[in-house]
């Protein structure tokens, strides 16, 4: 076999055409392939470098009724799940939040903190680089103020110093013990830089209904996965009747639905669809470019035929005459795969780099053992997809037919121009679905961005402030954000100054909800109350978003501490509790100790995008700021100026009244709208990418199949110009070939494309699977770019010379 690949090799440096046509067809197949695949590991099936984590999941509550999906679990009941052991090996819970982190010798930093009940380390196979690690009992008990670092923060921060451990933290105004660094190889939560102990007591125990606890958990290798989504069925079905037998308006608590999810599905969250759709794209062009080295193949040993027969005549088998043929294809696949490994390794470098900062697993792609063997692998199925079956066809040689054939100049069997004009249809066909998925992609982005978030994101500057709760208690937040606007007010430069509760766009958005009620109107029959989200602003927050202000008016300063309790409410509430009428003047009353007592609508302002362009919008009730607000706020600053100008200002006014209160998170509006759509954007280029690089070899190979075709029939083609043909007769004649496959390939994708275009669904917004404007423009495309590629060779057969062309057939 050694010997026959050297033979190979020689054979490929004296058609260094051919080489570099199948080589860089194999390097681009396999190159993207082996990017893709390394995004595919590092966000789908090796997130988190945790032992089976096949039976890892996260449990999650679904409260129909109240339309509250997909949402975490409160602390009593994830201690409950903890103490499961008939269907866990081991179930932790974990309440993210952001704590203020003062030190004498550094500015005030706002980190991300981690609080944890159960066995969270040792589900997550965590151990200390520095010291040590708390045990589960701490984390069940309030007395223990002991946190653990992360890896990236303790190395940052600290300077990997491993005298750390010891020292006390401030965190949010409360010290804490530092016992240990956790390794680098715990990474969930992302956001976390420091881990605490939830602090277990009898107010923990009646936490119902607060849902902040994602619960992580093992199954039991003997709980099959059917098994444990039916016992957590069960164990929903009972909280919710124990909870609506409390009485209290709580029959919505019946649909309580208690379900688990993979761990890596939900890790993935909205990459998943993304990544499963490039993931079969890639398919797609590797397939493409298998089907053009296949054609060139069998091209090149067609023009090999004498040389076979020959071979034949003197007594060699079809395996002997097979090895050849197959040496070359591997040698082209070991070349192409080294080539398309290392262009897939400079692609994961890049993306790592440069990809999505809202998305750090796909930074944490990685060209690891297991992706450079997913390389190997492809390069060696390549090589069997286009090199076994042409040499495998090419050997099929009657010595004397051939020599004979080869002595006359006429074409290779019709076989063998079915398998190269069935290549060609495939091309087609696949090269189709790649252009509808990219042109669908690009559709549903154009609507994406097009779509209006309910307040004008240019020249605004956003920031986070957050106040150490034991120190600004209720009274003491309103005097603190008066003299922060009063300041901002005065820069040159700002327009309008905002503050809210939860900003649009930042961290989850408006996304607290409890139950409310109107008041006057007979509740709902079956007892349940609606949900809306609330937040708490001041006066000029809707001017300084560039929100509209639809009805009424906004808030003012007579609104204060003691007046009467106002609410503003966005269109979507006044249209579904309103309709018809005007929610002026009407009267709300919110549960849950969010509003006192009833509350007067005096304004309604347009309905905002929480999180995401495209994201389902929420009824929503506003607060002013001076009757209930939260330490912790977003400031919206608006102004003539860039967003950036601001910044510097915001700081030093903040500092000036507090210097343990940290600023962080300033960016413009516009980057955090634009951020939002960072994983369509990057499916958007890729799919572009390789449906262009789709649409060339395609291209490539229509061009290669007729041109050899029209060489094949060149003695034909000399005796219609001998006897009259017109050029223009010959070229229709070409093209008409090149057109039929075409068509045949068009058909074929669209079918393909129709078949499977459902699972494009998930990934698009505002256009269907099945749009006939896309469908129309990429088969367009497509056919035009075809019929070029035909033409060219039919223009070169009808410039022929008929009479040098019979001369030399």
């Amino acid at each position: 076999m050694l010997d026959d690949l050297r033979l190979a090799v020689r054979a490929l440096a004296k058609a260094p055409a051919f080489a570099l046509a199948a080589v860089l067809c194999i390097a681009l197949g396999i190159g993207a392939n082996t990017a893709i695949f390394s995004v595919v590991d590092a966000v789908l099936l090796r997130p988190l470098p945790v032992r089976d984590l096949d039976r890892m999941v996260v449990i999650r509550e679904d409260l129909p009724k109240l339309d509250l999906l997909d949402a975490e679990l409160d602390p009593p009941s994830t201690l409950e799940l903890a103490t499961r052991g008939d269907l866990f090996e081991r179930a932790a819970g974990v309440a993210e939040t952001r704590v203020n982190l003062t030190t004498d010798a550094a500015e005030p930093a706002r980190v991300g903190a981690a609080r944890t009940l159960g066995d969270y380390f040792q589900l997550l196979d965590a151990h200390p680089v520095v010291g040590r690690l708390y045990a589960a009992d701490q984390s069940r008990d309030g007395r223990h103020r002991v946190v653990v670092l992360s890896y990236g923060f303790w190395r940052d921060r600290f300077g990997g110093d491993r005298a750390i451990v010891g020292r006390t933290l401030h965190l949010s105004g409360t010290p804490y013990e530092v016992i240990g660094v956790a390794g680098p190889e715990l990474r969930y939560p992302r956001a976390a830089e420091v881990w605490m102990p939830y602090p277990v007591d009898s107010t923990t125990q009646s936490q119902h209904g607060v849902l902040v606890m994602k619960v992580v958990a093992k199954r039991r290798a003997d709980v099959s996965a059917e098994r444990l989504r039916d016992a957590l069925a069960r164990q929903g079905r009972a909280w919710g009747e124990a909870l609506a037998g409390n009485g209290g308006g709580n029959d919505f608590a019946r649909s309580l639905v208690i379900r688990p999810v993979p761990l890596t599905a939900f890790l993935a969250g909205e990459l998943r669809p993304i990544v499963l759709l490039l993931a079969g794209a890639v398919g797609l062009v590797l397939l493409i470019a298998c089907a053009n080295v296949a054609c060139l193949q069998l091209v090149r040993a067609t023009g090999r035929v004498r040389e076979l027969a020959v071979r034949a005549a003197l007594g060699a088998g079809s395996a002997r005459l097979v090895r050849p043929l197959v040496a070359e294809s591997a040698a082209v696949a070991a070349i192409g795969g080294a080539l398309g490994a290392a262009g897939g390794a400079v692609a994961v470098a890049a993306l790592a780099r440069w990809g999505p900062a809202q998305y750090p697993m796909l930074r944490d792609a990685r060209l690891d053992p297991l992706v450079l063997l997913f390389a190997f692998a492809l390069a060696a199925a390549s090589a069997l997809l286009f090199g076994v079956a042409p040499a495998v066809r090419a050997s099929r040689v009657d010595p004397q037919d051939a020599l004979r054939a080869s002595a006359r100049g006429t074409s290779a069997g019709a076989e063998r121009h079915r398998f190269l004009q069935g290549a060609v249809v495939m091309q087609v066909a696949l090269a189709l679905a790649l252009l509808l998925s990219s042109g669908l992609m690009i559709r549903s982005l154009s609507r994406l961005i097009a779509t209006d978030p309910g307040f004008r994101a240019e020249r605004v500057l956003t920031a986070q402030v957050a106040l150490p709760p034991r120190v600004y208690q209720q009274a003491a937040v309103a005097p603190f954000v008066d003299r922060l606007l009063e300041r901002l007010r005065a820069v040159p430069g700002v327009q309008a100054v905002g503050i809210a509760a939860s900003l649009p766009f930042v961290g989850s958005g408006t996304a607290s909800s409890s139950p409310f009620e109107v008041v006057g109107r007979a509740p709902d029959a079956s007892g349940e109350k609606p949900h809306a989200n609330f937040n708490m602003v001041s006066d000029d927050y809707f001017r300084a978003m560039g929100m509209t202000l639809k009805a009424g008016r906004a808030f003012a300063a007579t609104d204060a501490k003691g007046a009467p309790p106002v609410v503003v409410v966005d269109e979507q509430l006044a249209r579904q509790f309103f309709p018809g009428e005007s929610a002026i003047g009407k009267h709300l009353r919110q549960l849950g100790g969010v509003g006192d007592g009833d509350l007067t609508i005096v304004g309604v302002v347009g309905d905002v995008t929480p999180k995401e362009l495209g994201q389902e919008r929420h009824a929503t009730i506003y607060y002013t700021y001076r009757q209930t607000m939260t330490p912790s706020f977003g400031v919206a600053v608006r102004g003539v100026l860039p967003p950036a100008s601001f910044a510097g200002a915001l700081r030093a006014i903040v500092a000036e009244q507090d210097r343990q209160v940290p600023v962080y998170d300033v960016r413009p509006m516009r980057e955090r709208v634009d951020e939002s759509l960072g994983a369509r954007r990057l499916a958007v280029w890729v799919l572009g990418a390789f449906a262009a690089l789709a649409l060339t070899l395609a291209l490539l190979g229509i061009t290669g199949v007729l041109s050899y075709t029209v060489s094949q029939r060149a003695h034909e083609l000399g005796i219609r110009l001998a006897i009259g043909a017109q050029r223009g007769d010959i070229v229709r004649l070409v093209v008409r070939q090149g057109a039929t496959l075409t068509l045949a390939g068009l058909g074929a994708g669209l079918a393909l494309f129709l078949a499977g275009g459902r699972l494009l669904a998930a990934a698009l917004y505002g256009v269907g699977p099945h749009d006939p404007a896309t469908i129309v423009a990429s088969a367009t495309l497509l056919g035009t770019v075809a019929l070029v590629a035909s033409w060219l060779p039919a223009r070169r057969a009808a410039r022929a010379d008929a009479t040098s062309v019979l001369r030399q057939s």
